[in-house]
This record gives structure tokens, C-alpha cells and sequence, in this order.
């Protein structure tokens, strides 16, 4: 193999692992998420529960007044815009206004 080929095969391969690692989901501790959560609503009252006990299955609940007048869906996609920068495998989300 010419080390021209070998070149392309080895960067073609970095990219592809650089792509498949931008995808994964990482996992994340309770503290970081309930941080998170709070810095973004820091008014609510955060739960965090690992559904299985891999810190990649969570479920979370989320009391704020400033949820008022706010349907569930634009309840969810705020707490969902404040985990934006973290890959989370599942997440559940149970929100309630104080």
C-alpha cells in the first residue's frame, strides 16, 4: 500500500471515529444534572432518579412557578434546552408548576 493511500485510509478512519464519537451518548452524574438543571431554573425544586443505575437512563422531575400558563410541551423543551449540551441516552421529564 502506497503511503499516500495509507494516509487517506488512516484520516478516512479518524473521521469516522470522530463522527461515531460526536454521536454517542455520555453519561452523566446525578450532581451534573441536577447542577445543570438548577442553574437554568434555579427557583425549582429538581428530582433526579438513574433508572438503572448507569447514570444514562434518568428521569426527572421539575417543579417551578415558572412553568404558569406554559403548555407541558414548552415545560419539556426548557428543561430540555438546559440539557442541551449533554447527550443523555433517556430521559423522562415530569413537570408541575408550584
Amino acid at each position: 500500500m502506497s503511503k499516500t493511500l495509507m494516509k487517506k485510509v488512516v484520516s478516512d478512519s479518524l473521521k469516522h471515529l470522530a463522527i461515531n464519537k460526536k454521536e454517542k451518548y455520555m453519561s452523566i452524574s446525578k450532581n451534573i444534572l441536577q447542577d445543570t438543571l438548577q442553574s437554568h431554573l434555579p427557583d425549582a425544586q429538581i428530582s433526579c432518579k438513574d433508572l438503572a443505575g448507569d447514570d444514562n437512563h434518568w428521569e426527572v422531575t421539575v417543579l417551578d412557578a415558572s412553568f404558569k400558563e406554559k403548555t407541558r410541551i414548552q415545560q419539556h423543551r426548557i428543561v430540555h434546552k438546559a440539557l442541551a449540551d449533554h447527550k443523555i441516552h433517556s430521559l423522562s421529564i415530569k413537570t408541575e408548576t408550584l
